[in-house]
């Protein structure tokens, strides 16, 4: 008799235990699906007139100056660069390459930007905007919304968002430096 008491509590504590993990569970995934999205904003402001930013920004062979694991840009649709066009950028992961399509969404020569970018785990909405400030400084504003294409991604984004951040503004800070250095000035 004693035997099955100890046997049923610790079928109960088992129980417990499940059901706590079980909870986590739910609990983790649903914060997916009521904050389904990530979005950040940068501001860059860069020691250079507005058009080298704009160039400088927009040169393929100098992208992985500034974006880490760049590797090159393959137009798959459209005039480079031009409202509606398709290009596929492919980026060296730690393991693989990691290709995704960048569709430009909205462009103003010098001034606004703003395209998606997609690949199987997630969806990249960013407008960026050239302004310029002062004789010979500019302002680049970044706007990233990020959604994930599963439940698992949109609930392990919401915990991911600084290091998104984090590695956005390190990229900026890249092209800031690129921008402002005097290799690029010839």
């Amino acid at each position: 008799m004693k035997c099955h008491f100890y046997l049923l509590l610790e079928m109960r504590k088992t129980l417990y235990v499940i059901g706590f993990i079980v909870f986590c569970l739910l609990g983790f995934l649903l914060i997916g699906v009521f904050k389904p999205m990530i979005s950040y904003d940068l501001n860059i402001k860069i020691n250079r007139p507005l058009a080298k930013c704009w160039t400088v920004y927009q040169t393929d062979s100098l992208k992985y100056r500034w974006m880490p694991g760049y590797k090159r840009t393959i137009l798959i649709k459209g005039d480079s660069l031009s409202n509606g066009s398709m290009q596929q950028i492919i980026y060296q992961s730690a393991q693989s390459e990691v290709a995704m399509i960048q569709t430009i969404d909205s462009m103003q020569k010098e001034s606004f930007m703003a395209y998606s970018v997609a690949n199987h785990a997630m969806n990249i909405h960013t407008k960026i905007t050239f302004l310029a400030t002062e004789q010979h400084a500019s302002i680049i504003q970044v706007h990233n919304e990020i959604r994930a294409n599963n439940v698992f991604l949109k609930s392990l984004m919401v915990f991911m968002k600084s290091k998104f951040e984090s590695s956005e503004n390190s990229n900026y800070q890249n092209l800031k430096e690129l921008i402002e250095s005097k290799q690029l000035d010839n």
